[in-house]
């Protein structure tokens, strides 16, 4: 059964989306075990050795246990009264979510680390647009399987990038053209969230959402990573795929939860950074708790700073290395991403 003029399923659609959606692009749910931020990315890296990076940024927590007790009865009054989706919206966005401010594309005095959108996200062309009625979002794997159109629009309620003024214009002018940045402004997300909830939407769709955003962005990320292996073949050794990862949070009432996503390689392919072995994405959850509770908003917090860390860290380094293989700048020049003056990495 191929897609054809079938109706589309959405994420509101719960088993029916991942059924006629997600497994046929190889995209599903695993088990993990729970799992505590600073265990879980132990093993992936050192906060110290990007000190440099983050002193950059303002999306940092820092909340005392105060704010803590005030955020919890926040969400706790929510629930109480029945509040929907846009108060959660409202208390993540005045006490939780930290953001770097946006910079114009002229300015280069300031160096921003991040890139930051609000209800927007990838979309397929509309029937005016060259792509349309084309399949859109990750690839389907093989093509027995009964699927339904990857058609609809993702709107992410909050999603961290890079700011693609971490690069001169020059590489910001190659990467636009590739394809390879997310409008203007940033390139490779790092952080989708997800904020629920109303009357009738339930947990499956806010979860369908992140898979549908996580798995989109990283394959996003993949190609980069491909292109740049092309790009370097026969002269550098090739990056593996298997290292790259996407986050995602879930507000949904008073509780949340941390979902990660990988790529899933053909066997034997864990060295090969090519597109051809992906075989899928696999997205799992490592933490489920409630924020109705001082505890709660204190554990929220450091994932959320963790994953930042893992964001302006060692993920912005090899988003780096890959654009400097892509676009051959960087290393012929001695010019650092992140270190040098604001006046090598950014302005236009």
């Amino acid at each position: 059964m191929t897609e054809g003029h079938t109706p589309t399923v959405g994420p509101k659609d719960g088993e029916s989306f991942r059924t006629y959606v997600l497994k046929p692009r190889g995209i599903t749910f695993h088990p993990a075990a729970r799992t505590f931020a600073g265990r879980h990315f132990a093993s992936i890296f050192r906060k110290e050795d990007y000190s440099d990076n983050y002193k950059h940024s303002r999306v940092w927590l820092n909340l005392s246990q105060d704010e803590m007790q005030l955020i919890a009865e926040q969400f706790e009054i929510g629930i109480l009264l029945y509040q929907n989706e846009a108060y959660a919206e409202r208390i993540a966005g005045d006490y939780l979510i930290r953001r770097d401010v946006l910079q114009r594309p002229t300015r280069s005095d300031t160096l921003v680390l991040t890139h930051y959108v609000c209800k927007w996200g990838l979309n397929p062309p509309k029937n005016d647009q060259p792509g349309y009625n084309m399949d859109f979002g990750p690839p389907t794997i093989g093509g027995t399987t009964a699927r339904k159109p990857y058609t609809f629009n993702f709107n992410s309620d909050q999603t961290f990038m890079l700011s693609s003024s971490i690069f001169p214009p020059l590489v910001r002018n190659r990467l636009y053209d590739m394809g390879m940045q997310v409008g203007k402004g940033g390139l490779c997300p790092y952080l989708t969230f997800e904020m629920g909830k109303t009357a009738d939407m339930h947990q499956t769709e806010a979860e369908n959402r992140i898979a549908i955003a996580s798995t989109s962005w990283l394959h996003r990320r993949c190609v980069l990573r491909a292109r740049a292996n092309q790009a370097v073949a026969g002269k550098l050794s090739e990056r593996t795929l298997s290292g790259l990862s996407h986050y995602g949070i879930i507000i949904f009432g008073s509780s949340f939860s941390v979902w990660a996503t990988h790529p899933v390689l053909k066997d034997g392919a864990t060295g090969i950074g090519n597109e051809d072995s992906i075989v899928g994405y696999s997205i799992s959850k490592l933490w489920q708790g409630g924020l109705d509770f001082s505890g709660g908003v204190r554990t929220y917090e450091a994932w959320q700073n963790w994953i930042h860390s893992w964001g302006l860290g060692p993920f912005l380094e090899s988003v780096r290395e890959d654009v400097t293989s892509l676009t051959t700048w960087g290393d012929e020049e001695g010019v650092s991403v992140v270190e040098g003056t604001a006046e090598m990495t950014t302005g236009i």
